[in-house]
């Protein structure tokens, strides 16, 4: 009698086992394969709005107008966004941060950064309010900050002085760092502030959003001209705010330039598992 209810006992502990292991490798197969990274830049005309998204983050940096926000609000719904960790100013122009407030307001938002002053106008005040309102961290940097995000990071570096003639010199740049690529996000940044940031720069970058909508001048030309990198992307309504010799500079280095006008631009870096880890234009 023992002996026989032995191999009852064994033969429930062999079902069970097998049973276990065949519901592992089904629960395997469901899981979602991870995608990587996609950096999309928006078509909104002459504005700034680029969404960072991995399966492990979601960071948006600048809010374009305030009447890109359905635009905006589309592309987060159609990624499945609801939440996203990091929202980063690069300056307070309306076309950097009008789309600021309702993003807050209607997804959450765990961390706003920006630069370390303050502007009179209706889209300042309602992003100020909007933080106030959620009780949204909102922290304007007085020195660079360095982020650890999951298969990378992101450095925050602030303007060096504390007033300028030109609002656009505040611009807080973005490097953003995954695996072995490199992106860099310039906001408006005119020629004092491209001077102080090229001191700090890296030599090379995959991918450069290049400031002020194609604006052109001396500091630019020169920063382009002793930095490599592939891409270039300048966010424009057309091209007619793109000046001729910035493009021609860009065309001498070998740059691919990526336009915003002609759609929403968008570029990939699988994941490791992957055949193709390199960076890829979508």
């Amino acid at each position: 009698m023992k002996h026989r209810e032995y191999w009852i006992v064994l033969l429930i502990c062999v079902v069970l086992l097998l049973a276990f292991l065949i519901l592992q490798q089904f629960a395997e197969k469901q899981k979602p394969e991870r995608q990587g990274l996609n950096i999309t830049f928006l078509e909104t005309g002459k504005s700034d709005c680029v969404l960072i998204q991995s399966d492990d983050f979601v960071i948006v940096q600048d809010t374009a107008d305030a009447d890109d926000f359905t635009k905006i609000r589309q592309t987060l719904q159609e990624n499945g966004i609801e939440q996203i960790d990091y929202l980063l100013l690069s300056h307070y122009d309306k076309d950097h941060i009008g789309s600021a407030a309702n993003i807050i307001r209607q997804f959450h938002v765990k961390q706003v950064f920006g630069p370390d002053y303050s502007e009179n106008s209706e889209y300042y005040q309602n992003l100020e309010d909007a933080v106030h309102a959620t009780e949204t961290p909102f922290e304007k940097l007085t020195a660079d900050r360095n982020i650890a995000v999951e298969g990378g990071s992101v450095k925050l570096s602030v303007s060096k002085q504390t007033a300028y003639k030109n609002e656009n010199n505040y611009s807080m740049i973005t490097s953003f760092y995954y695996g072995d690529e490199s992106f860099l996000f310039m906001g408006d940044a005119l020629g004092k502030r491209t001077e102080e940031f090229s001191q700090i720069a890296d030599p090379a970058y995959d991918l450069i959003k290049l400031p002020h909508h194609g604006d052109c001048y001396d500091a630019l030309l020169d920063f382009v001209e002793h930095t490599t990198f592939s891409y270039g992307v300048i966010c424009a309504a057309d091209n007619s705010t793109i000046e001729p010799e910035l493009v021609q500079k860009l065309k001498e280095k070998g740059v691919k330039i990526l336009y915003t006008y002609n759609g929403d631009v968008t570029l990939s870096v699988p994941t490791k598992e992957s055949e193709n880890g390199e960076l890829q234009l979508t």
